[in-house]
């Protein structure tokens, strides 16, 4: 009897072994795979893993302004849409603007790049400038310019620095805010397609 206690004791104390052996088989790498990888000995992977980058996609999409309240129009806006495309619009309240707004597709690089490929730009052609009426928030206005839509046959890459999300509360005591480019911006709508 003595004996058969013994020889239980002995398997579920090799049971145990091996059961805490297969764990750290799993969960680390011996210094060969990673060598095999080209990662140093001392560097951790902090790539983001493929659903963490999609799901920080979907918090960008919607309505973004550069500034907290609602003027005499839309200030500088990002539409970024679920299907990767975008428009940046210039502020409707610089009157003496050429560019319009800016059109193309966008991703996140890791957690804290946005690229985005301008593709398309609408311009102002033409026109002369005068004194700014008081709706404006420039010192001149164009009036007696055409609309110019300008497909670029090169697309055009631009690289942004990408702040975190931060939720309304946090930081602003409305409205979820990120920072593209060192600018803040302020979400208004979940909705990309809410821009008039």
């Amino acid at each position: 009897m003595r004996r058969v206690v013994v020889l239980i004791a002995l398997l579920a104390f090799v049971a145990c072994g091996k059961s805490e052996e297969k764990d750290t088989n799993v969960t680390t790498e011996s210094s060969s795979d990673r060598e095999s990888k080209g990662i140093p000995e001392n560097q951790l992977d902090s790539s983001p893993e493929p659903d963490e980058v999609a799901e920080d996609e979907d918090l960008l999409v919607g309505l973004w302004q550069d500034v907290p309240a609602m003027a005499s129009g839309w200030s500088s806006t990002y539409q970024f849409f679920s299907d990767g495309t975008f428009v940046l619009n210039e502020s409707q309240m610089d009157c003496a603007k050429r560019l319009v707004w800016s059109k193309g597709t966008w991703k996140r690089i890791g957690k804290d790049e946005l690229e985005l490929m301008i593709t398309e730009w609408q311009k102002l052609e033409g026109g002369r400038m005068i004194p700014s009426d008081g709706s404006c928030g420039s010192d001149s206005m164009l009036v007696g310019a055409t609309e110019k839509n300008i497909p670029l046959e090169v697309p055009k890459p631009i690289t942004l620095q990408l702040g975190s999300i931060i939720f309304a509360g946090d930081d602003h005591p409305d409205r979820t805010t990120v920072e593209i480019g060192n600018v803040k911006f302020y979400r208004f709508s979940d909705d990309p397609a809410a821009y008039p």
